[in-house]
């Protein structure tokens, strides 16, 4: 089988994140399966060629509609990993008005959904969000979990504690959250309650180029909690292996988001043995739920006593790890991919 994988180009690629891991591990794991993966090549004459038995889109960004449209016309298959949530009631109603007026962005988004032979979400939260907004059959979705490598396990916590953090007596506890800086990872909210509760504070990811005023509020947060508590930002680590040394090191992970669905780094931390700390997002709660402390991502006194009580329990006290490496790894989601393959070349 061969396939042409599409990313949601640039978002994809820059910054890294979620997105481009999903993309790449998805690949990856295809690829033992005996799948040949290629990325979409504009250069690519895919009529003659003949490069592909089906299409696999990253995203349903309606900038993507018309190269969906195309492929539909040069007679291929295609299928949308959607990575589609609207939380709030009011924008998701606006969406589906908007979708019944042509040329809208919403209209392009539907029609990219509702013409794909097949959708994989990935919870089944975000399928009936979709089905509802969109009006889009459940019988066309096939939910594939987000996922996370089994062996990426931190082997040498001191390590990253020796090279980013030698401040920090080793045994503290402490809370680290990986995440991009922007307003929906709701970074303010963190740093706010880890003061209020004087707890370690560890941040590690770019700063959004998109949010530039939020993010100099983070850097001014940042410098009125050093008066109060060890805090620090790591701009980024894309060193896998010293990342995964960093999630070790952690006795809590949070990631205490407006918007998630569920977090690659949330089911990272957990694989490493940090508590965990997560938003009442229902996509969340079906993947994390029974096994981390959920808060109210509006309410700081709600995530103060959330990271309070995770810090101090056990690390791992919910086993966590075993019930991500049971049913996220990306070996499960390569596995659920290629079935959703063979359902649409197979009908």
């Amino acid at each position: 089988m061969k396939v042409i994988f599409v990313p949601s180009f640039p978002f994809t690629f820059t910054p890294p994140g979620g997105g481009r891991i999903q993309v790449l591990k998805t690949k990856e794991y295809l690829e033992k399966l005996g799948v040949e993966v290629k990325l979409w090549n504009p250069e690519k004459n895919y009529v003659l060629d003949k490069e592909g038995d089906i299409f696999h889109i990253f995203s349903s960004d309606w900038p993507l509609a018309q190269l969906a449209m195309l492929i539909k016309k040069l007679g291929y298959p295609y299928v949308v990993s959607p990575i589609f949530w609207e939380p709030s009631f009011f924008r998701a109603l606006a969406h589906k008005v908007l979708s019944q007026v042509p040329l809208t962005q919403t209209n392009w988004r539907k029609r990219l959904l509702r013409e794909a032979d097949l959708l994989l979400p990935n919870s089944n939260f975000e399928a009936k969000h979709i089905s509802e907004i969109f009006n889009i059959p459940l019988e066309k979705f096939w939910v594939v979990p987000n996922a996370v490598d089994s062996d990426f396990i931190g082997l040498d916590p001191d390590r990253f504690w020796d090279t980013y953090i030698p401040e920090l007596p080793k045994n503290e506890r402490f809370i680290l959250s990986v995440a991009i800086i922007e307003p929906r990872k709701n970074t303010l909210s963190l740093i706010k309650a880890a003061c209020k509760i004087g707890a370690p504070l560890v941040l590690i990811g770019p700063e959004s180029t998109l949010h530039q005023q939020y993010v100099r509020q983070v850097k001014s947060e940042i410098e009125k909690a050093k008066k109060k508590i060890f805090i620090k930002h790591i701009p980024g680590i894309y060193d896998r292996t010293m990342l995964a040394n960093a999630l070790s090191a952690s006795w809590v992970h949070a990631l205490v988001s407006f918007i998630e669905t569920p977090g690659i780094a949330t089911l990272e931390a957990g694989l490493n043995g940090a508590n965990l700390v997560v938003s009442k997002l229902p996509p969340v709660l079906e993947y994390v739920g029974s096994c981390s402390w959920v808060v109210d991502p509006y309410d700081i006194e709600s995530i103060s006593k959330g990271l309070e009580e995770a810090l101090n329990s056990p690390r791992n006290s919910k086993n966590a790890k075993d019930h991500i490496k049971s049913n996220f790894t990306w070996e499960i989601a390569a596995k659920k991919t290629l079935e959703g393959y063979k359902k649409v070349l197979e009908s």
